[in-house]
């Protein structure tokens, strides 16, 4: 029978992202939020709010979800930064550019 030869140790981290965590069922960790995309879907946004999909399906339809929503496509999504400061979590302001995008 062959040998192979150990597996060397992958650099990449095998720790779920925060988005995996939620949309898996799990809850994300706070030093995860930071990972989470721009967006994210219902399912998702309701995990990180403690509500299940089907109450959260029904909370759009009659327009009383707690954050904004809005439809990508026919999925229904939701701006993490919005949702974030809902649950009183706080939002770092995006890095500013050192230099400007034009010269005068």
């Amino acid at each position: 029978m062959a040998e192979f030869p150990a597996a060397e140790p992958s650099s990449m981290s095998t720790q779920p992202t925060a988005a995996a965590r939620a949309a898996s069922g799990g809850v994300p960790r706070l030093a995860d939020l930071s990972d989470l995309p721009p967006t994210l879907d219902l399912t998702t946004a309701a995990r990180l709010l403690g509500i299940g999909r089907s109450t959260a399906y029904a909370l759009v339809r009659d327009d009383r979800f707690p954050c904004p929503t809005f439809k990508a496509g026919h999925q229904h999504r939701v701006a993490t930064a919005v949702l974030l400061r809902l649950l009183g979590i706080a939002v770092p302001e995006p890095d500013q550019p050192e230099t400007p995008l034009h010269s005068e």
